[in-house]
């Protein structure tokens, strides 16, 4: 493994990870495609390209958070249930980096976030723009030689 990518899932039963959700022309899986240069790829096959690259996706929050009323509430339930549910597989692979992917305004709350794993985030990319993630593999990539 060589780097995590922590998101957040948005909409409801759509999931960035899934390779059975649909993401043919836009949203998070297709905004990775398109910095990886892979849109020719089906979903399937993207996610295993990924998955050969060492780079995991891993989802901030297991728990529903579209249904929730406000940006402040989906803050503080992230948070809860990343620590409650989803830590331990980051804190079990502490030597890898992180990048993380949330929508504007959303995500955890960075105060709540034990340092071990705060100080591993590289770079933070908003959900729209993951510009210069790829980039990012690369210089990851390149450390290990």
């Amino acid at each position: 493994m060589r780097l995590i990518l922590i998101g957040e899932s948005m909409p409801a039963n759509r999931y960035f990870y899934d390779p059975d959700s649909d993401y043919k022309n836009e949203g998070m899986r297709y905004n990775l495609k398109e910095e990886f240069g892979q849109l020719e790829l089906s979903d399937s096959l993207f996610m295993e390209s990924l998955r050969r690259k060492g780079i995991v996706l891993y989802d901030c929050a297991l728990c529903p958070l579209h249904k929730l009323d406000n940006n402040v509430d989906k803050r503080w339930a992230a948070t809860y249930c990343f620590l409650t549910y989803n830590k331990n597989f980051v804190q079990e692979n502490s030597e890898i980096p992180i990048a993380t992917i949330f929508p504007a305004n959303r995500g955890w709350l960075k105060n709540e976030i034990p340092e071990s794993i705060k100080s591993r985030v590289v770079k933070e990319y908003s959900f729209k723009n993951i510009k210069g993630l790829k980039d990012l593999y690369l210089s990851v990539k390149a450390k290990e030689k």
